[in-house]
């Protein structure tokens, strides 16, 4: 039988030490956005984890410093992910959050019921356009609606991306679209 000295033993440590971390990344709930919006901007988020209970509208909150502000937005289950999209209509510019509450998860072995928060920030311009649905769950063609935000024609174009890609741009360079 060979034995590990001391420095076999912190090689040992260090090496498997990004191992659990990474894990423990992974079981946690991680909220993807930008951190930045424009005024009237559709927000689109992407919320993946180890969840015990199933994530509803009455988990999801909005804030704007620590004042709560009403926020109508979609949440929708693509296989194990959750997206939400709202429209920041009538939101001025400031620091944002958008907070998971009353919801049981797993990291690693624990199980967690702590808030989750990701902070935004809208900024003073006004979004050339927003979209809706912000998201689409289907395996047939479907459309969406682009609202032009300004006094003449945005021309927006469409990208292809992988289905596993987190989509938060729309495009489409064929087309100009005018409402």
């Amino acid at each position: 039988m060979k034995y590990l000295g001391i420095g076999g033993i912190m090689l040992l440590i260090v090496l498997s030490t990004p191992l659990i971390v990474s894990i423990q990344l992974i079981s946690a709930i991680q909220i993807e956005m930008n951190e930045e919006y424009s005024q009237q901007e559709t927000l689109i988020t992407k919320i993946t984890g180890n969840f015990i209970d199933a994530l509803s509208s009455s988990n999801i909150f909005f804030y704007k410093g620590h004042n709560r502000q009403p926020t109508e937005f979609t949440l929708l289950k693509i296989q194990d992910d959750y997206y939400v999209y709202a429209i920041l209509s009538n939101k001025g510019p400031g620091n944002y959050s958008m907070n998971i509450s009353g919801l049981q998860y797993k990291i690693a072995t624990q199980v967690k019921n702590d808030d989750v928060i990701k902070n935004f920030t809208i900024k003073s311009d006004l979004a050339d356009f927003y979209v809706v649905p912000g998201v689409v769950k289907t395996g047939e063609d479907f459309s969406l609606e682009l609202t032009n935000l300004r006094d003449g024609a945005v021309e927006v174009q469409k990208t292809h991306r992988k289905k596993k890609d987190f989509l938060n741009h729309y495009s489409d360079p064929e087309q100009a679209h005018k409402q």
